[in-house]
């Protein structure tokens, strides 16, 4: 289970890793990092080639994804496309399409598109609020993910 905060920082990956400073903002280009293999140990992991700033993290290469495990009836993430056409994404839970635990961004069969800068809600809990893995695909280098939050 996450911290008990009702919010984390995807950035915050930095800690978990040496970063070199470059100028006032520590940034780091990732070589094929991993989703965490005991998500209970490390609720929060990345794979793909991700760009990890100071307040946020970049997809460099389509087919990047986000893991978390949480325990709470919402999950959202704050999401932008940068500068690019809209991202199209998937959103696993516990490894399959998340069917009526969909959040509103998101379909029955997890399908998303990273549209604006915003918060997407990718899941509202449809049984008993329970330990979940969250897992989104991004199908498009570009994505930029910046904080959790949950409800």
């Amino acid at each position: 289970m996450g911290p008990p905060a009702y919010a984390r920082d995807v950035s915050r990956l930095r800690a978990q890793r040496a970063l070199r400073v470059t100028g006032r903002r520590r940034v780091r280009r990732t070589p094929r990092l991993r989703a965490p293999r005991e998500p209970a140990l490390q609720p929060l992991g990345l794979a793909g080639e991700w760009t990890i700033g100071s307040e946020n993290v970049v997809l460099d290469q389509a087919g990047g994804s986000i893991a978390y495990r949480f325990h709470t009836r919402d999950a959202h993430l704050v999401l932008s496309p940068g500068a690019r056409e809209p991202i199209p994404f998937r959103v696993l839970l516990d490894g399959e399409a998340p069917g009526p635990s969909h959040g509103v961004d998101v379909d029955e069969s997890g399908d998303g598109l990273l549209r604006d800068g915003r918060l997407y809600q990718l899941v509202r809990e449809h049984d008993a609020v329970r330990e979940r893995t969250l897992e989104i695909t991004f199908l498009e280098p570009g994505a930029e993910a910046y904080v959790f939050t949950f409800g």
